[in-house]
């Protein structure tokens, strides 16, 4: 059996009482990011959203999946609404994108949804292709 030392001389944690920030990476490879809108990606980001409802309208989706995809939509135009929390809406969007594809909708295939989904990932710093 191989066994392998740490080294103690090398410390990749945090040793402190408090730690107050933004964004933290720690470690090897840790990698942080913070996205922050301004004023008009703001905007951008509420008129995209309200595209793609408009988009969603016209989907052929059984009562209870356009239930379902209704209330994601819900909840991202809730967070939208706040610009000093982008994380939330990240996270909404990828729920959204689930959503679609637990209901069989092919983001790809529905041309009235496709372009307000690529700007809101695109304001969202969002790194999924559709």
């Amino acid at each position: 059996m191989n066994k392998r030392s740490r080294s103690s001389g090398s410390n990749e944690g945090i040793q402190a009482n408090t730690v107050t920030a933004d964004v933290l990476a720690v470690g090897r490879g840790a990698h942080a990011k913070k996205v922050v809108l301004g004023h008009d990606d703001q905007q951008q980001l509420i008129d995209a959203v309200a595209t793609l409802r408009r988009g969603i309208e016209g989907l052929q989706l059984s009562v209870a999946d356009r239930q379902i995809v209704t209330a994601d939509v819900a909840a991202l135009e809730r967070v939208t609404q706040e610009p000093q929390d982008p994380e939330q809406a990240r996270g909404r969007m990828a729920g959204l994108l689930s959503t679609f594809k637990a209901v069989g909708v092919v983001v790809s295939d529905v041309a009235t949804l496709i372009e307000p989904i690529r700007k809101i990932l695109g304001l969202l710093h969002l790194g999924i292709s559709v």
